[in-house]
């Protein structure tokens, strides 16, 4: 099995573990849940015992050398090391865990608000669980700049490159934009480690403030192209006007340094897909694409992931567009997209190349 369809076939179904319990990865959140792997040059973001109604193909086998076993290969694998800094504590008491955690080799990733305006007015993503951590007692409901100061000068000793912080969606005109710049300008203030920013699309005067505050690259999802999925699936942020601000903070932030996650399996058209790539990509955005993968405790964790051979379909209309417009995931300063660990993009730019 190719490199390309393995990593796609551990994104939308999973790794089997035979019902051992590895001890490893998260369960909920803000964004995709799962279990970091390296396998070869590259690094994938799996669940583990997917699903009982349709087990994955994929065999783990454990042991000194723990491996995957695909069509009747052998395929060696390792697990992300947890880091040091989940044993340690803020000045103020807080577990340095529910403050940011490690996410694929060495990016240091937090949630900097945990709720979503929309979700507490009854039209929240149906795919989001951004509640289900906060409400178990895994993270804390805001962090402070100090606090992730603290955890950043501790991470970057377990080998951390780059930060992601995203948001919940307060209720405030700015989506959160303010409180994220504050966060930012602290962080630069300790050390220049590259920071990538996620929000809800703001008007253009907070771009301008994210951008001033030093973020280096930024992500505004998008979610879906298609207008029925969006009313269907995200309702609160359906009528948003992501396309000017995307084009906005490409202006801002450079060709390849804003990115739209793009989820693919909630019933969009492929055609659709291909179309929105290419608008988005003409403006020098990154569609950065990952298969549906239900979170529980979401209103959508019960529906199934994607099939493999669709999203290998889209992937590889994708890997095509960003090549045809120059656009180098390589060169992404900070982020999802430098990380990689959630989408199979990279192993298909490989394939083309």
């Amino acid at each position: 099995m190719d490199g390309f369809t393995l990593k796609n076939t551990l994104l939308c179904r999973g790794l089997d573990t035979g019902g051992a319990d590895v001890g490893r990865g998260r369960k909920g959140g803000a964004g995709p849940a799962g279990t970091c792997l390296e396998v070869g040059r590259w690094i994938v973001n799996t669940g583990l015992n997917y699903s009982a109604s349709r087990p994955s193909p994929l065999k783990l086998r454990l042991g000194e050398r723990p491996s995957i076993i695909a069509d009747g290969e052998e395929v060696p694998v390792s697990f992300i090391n947890e880091p040091a800094f989940y044993g340690k504590t803020t000045s103020d008491g807080t577990p340095m865990k529910k403050v940011a955690l490690l996410h694929g080799r060495d990016c240091l990733a937090t949630t900097l608000y945990q709720r979503c305006t929309y979700m507490e007015q009854g039209r929240g993503c149906a795919f989001c669980a951004i509640h289900t951590t906060l409400d178990s007692g895994a993270t804390i409901l805001r962090k402070t700049p100090r606090q992730l100061g603290e955890v950043l000068m501790e991470a970057r000793k377990d080998g951390v490159t780059h930060m992601v912080i995203t948001t919940g969606t307060p209720n405030t005109r700015d989506h959160g934009a303010r409180m994220l710049a504050r966060a930012v300008e602290h962080l630069k203030s300790l050390c220049n480690i590259p920071v990538h920013v996620q929000l809800t699309p703001p008007s253009g005067r907070y771009l301008d403030l994210l951008h001033r505050a030093g973020a280096d690259t930024i992500g505004i999802h998008m979610e879906s192209f298609d207008s029925s999925v969006m009313r269907r699936v995200c309702p609160g942020k359906s009528g948003l006007d992501y396309g000017s601000a995307l084009e906005y903070a490409a202006g801002l932030f450079g060709d390849g340094q804003v990115s739209s996650f793009i989820l693919g399996g909630l019933g969009e058209a492929q055609e659709t897909m291909k179309e929105g790539f290419e608008a988005l990509a003409t403006t020098g955005v990154i569609p950065f694409l990952v298969p549906f993968r239900p979170l529980p405790g979401s209103a959508m964790e019960h529906h199934p992931p994607p099939d493999p051979s669709y999203m290998a379909g889209l992937y590889l209309e994708l890997a095509d567009i960003l090549i045809k417009y120059g656009l180098d995931i390589s060169g992404h300063r900070a982020g999802c997209v430098r990380c990689g660990a959630c989408s199979a993009i990279d192993t298909a730019l490989e394939m083309r190349r």
